[in-house]
């Protein structure tokens, strides 16, 4: 703990904040005053008092006390000897309620004296040892242990402090997350780990300006803040952190190799008194490292649509108990028959205030949290059902519903889909889940076993936006799927691009040849359908041929074959 030039906690030296030495001087030239003037009070009182035994004999403790506080033991021994040999003279004793002789008020003086020394002795003691406890609290407030840096709480104060001596002056906060901490720590340790970070902000603080503050406010974030003026977050900070990456940063013969991600944030000077610009440069951070930007600033307006998102997430619990939200199915056309043989159920959220709200507005941000699973088996029930009343009324048409590695984490999805298929008597055939491909990418093997056991139930399986992610057809050829569906944005190009219409075709073929049904997907024009038709396409779906639609408008649609003509109506702008 003493490495660093901090020391145990309370055992450090003292730093004079104002003033210096002159103010340390005049300080103590106030209490000697203040010692002086409580003596002699003391005196006035019991020489007032006629001498007896009374409380004003007992004042003379008030300057020991003062004295053992500001100088302790030694000031209180001292102070004690000066106040008894002050008072005992005056002071008259009674035993036993005689009134004792002169020499034996002398000894009475002596008796006096050494116990008020006595006791400003132990009254000095008792007050270093309060401070040294104050110390360590103190030294826990402002200080982050592992490291012995300032914490988020020390990091304000030192601000405070500057902005004392310099107000009105602009900062720069940066936040310094390190992006590999979760492997430091398996690689190290708990302590390990917190050597790393000591010595990487123990190097920041070496070499960047002595202006600068640098701190911990997190387990894998430091801080930095200085006063507005060159660019710290690029031009000085990346190059002294290239170079502190392969320091050796633990115990001094083990190299550590640092990632980080430095997040930006311009302090207002009338703001010190708030952690917001600390948490926001925190938020940057953690945007710069989910983009891999190396550097990002705080945006209030992108992260003021992030707020806005947990707030929705707020609210998802109550909106799925009110019904709000529904379900439209955009119909999927078989390019052999020329008719709608299939739906896609997609949740939109019909709020009570925004309005209608597309998936892209809440889907994302429910698949982060748990709440995914009550989503899913909200759209999971809502389109078997719709999908067994289709049947009912003579169209045999399927359902595809999108999952999340959630869902296949989670261990219920596969108990769910039975208990509705049970329940509603709906083919499993008729029931097709989509998982997108990059989502597949991040999924363990271990948790596909619950989409290989409903596949084998007869549930078919799609594997969505084929082409956004970095999957092989070999590695799709292990997995549990019966469904290809090809991304839009891979589609969109291929009739003006002829690369891109020879890599199509690849990919049909050779979906073709591991037996998979091929789908394509966001098809808006004549152009697009024919040119799917012609590669071999089986499906198609797209604003071309329908939008999403309600149930109700659904259900023309399946009953014949499509004119070719165009979309038809769909429910909402934004659905």
């Amino acid at each position: 703990m003493a490495a660093g030039g901090h020391g145990w906690p309370g055992t450090g030296q003292r730093s004079v904040r104002y003033g210096g030495l002159e103010s340390l001087t005049r300080k103590r030239v106030t209490s000697f005053l203040l010692i002086a003037l409580g003596l002699a009070v003391a005196v006035v009182l019991v020489v007032r008092d006629g001498g007896t035994p009374s409380a004003y004999a007992h004042f003379a403790y008030a300057p020991v006390a003062l004295a053992a506080f500001r100088f302790r033991g030694l000031g209180g021994f001292v102070t004690g000897l000066l106040g008894g040999a002050a008072v005992g003279p005056v002071a008259e004793l009674v035993v036993s309620g005689t009134m004792l002789t002169v020499p034996a008020q002398y000894v009475s003086w002596s008796v006096r004296a050494s116990w008020m020394a006595v006791i400003g002795v132990t009254l000095g003691h008792l007050f270093e040892h309060a401070r040294r406890q104050a110390g360590i609290l103190d030294w826990y407030r402002f200080t982050d242990r592992g490291t012995e840096l300032p914490n988020l709480v020390g990091v304000r104060r030192q601000l405070a402090l500057r902005l004392e001596e310099a107000p009105g002056v602009e900062r720069i906060v940066v936040v310094v997350k390190i992006t590999n901490y979760d492997h430091l720590l398996a690689t190290f340790g708990y302590e390990g780990s917190d050597q790393v970070v000591r010595g990487l902000g123990q190097q920041l603080r070496v070499k960047l300006p002595a202006e600068a503050i640098v701190g911990r406010t997190g387990n894998d974030e430091l801080v930095v803040v200085e006063p507005v003026g060159p660019e710290i977050a690029t031009t000085q900070l990346p190059p002294v952190l290239r170079e502190l990456t392969g320091s050796s940063l633990y115990g001094g013969h083990i190299h550590a190799y640092v990632e980080t991600a430095l997040g930006v944030m311009r302090m207002r000077a009338d703001a010190v008194d708030s952690e917001a610009p600390f948490v926001q440069a925190a938020v940057a951070a953690a945007r710069a490292h989910e983009e891999g930007a190396g550097v990002a600033y705080y945006e209030e307006e992108r992260e003021q649509v992030r707020r806005d998102g947990i707030h929705l997430l707020s609210e998802l619990p109550g909106a799925l108990e009110r019904e709000e939200i529904v379900l439209v199915y955009q119909p999927k056309l078989c390019l052999q028959t020329g008719r709608f043989v299939g739906v896609e159920a997609l949740a939109r959220w019909q709020h009570p205030v925004r309005g209608w709200l597309a998936p892209g507005a809440f889907i994302p941000l429910v698949e982060q949290t748990g709440m995914i699973g009550a989503l899913t088996a909200h759209v999971l029930e809502r389109a078997i059902r719709q999908t067994r009343l289709w049947h009912d009324q003579g169209l045999a048409v399927s359902v595809s519903v999108n999952i999340s590695t959630r869902n296949l984490t989670s261990g219920s999805l596969l108990q769910h889909i039975t208990d509705l298929l049970e329940e509603t008597g709906l083919a499993p055939e008729a029931l097709e889940l989509e998982i997108t491909e990059t989502a597949l990418m991040d999924v363990y093997r271990a948790h596909l076993d619950q989409l290989a056991r409903l596949r084998e139930q007869g549930v078919r399986v799609a594997i969505d936006d084929f082409g956004t992610g970095y999957a092989s057809l070999a590695y799709v050829r292990d997995l549990p799927l019966d469904t290809l569906k090809l991304d839009k944005s891979f589609i969109r190009s291929a009739p003006e691009q002829r690369r891109e219409r020879q890599i199509l075709r690849r990919m049909i073929d050779m979906a073709k040849d591991l037996d998979l049904q091929v789908v394509g997907e966001g098809v808006e024009d004549a152009e697009t359908l024919a040119l799917l038709m012609e590669l071999g396409v089986d499906q198609a779906q797209g604003y071309h041929m329908a939008y999403p639609l309600a149930a109700d408008d659904v259900r023309p649609l399946l009953l014949q074959s499509w004119s070719g003509s165009g979309p038809a109506q769909r429910i909402s702008p934004s659905t």
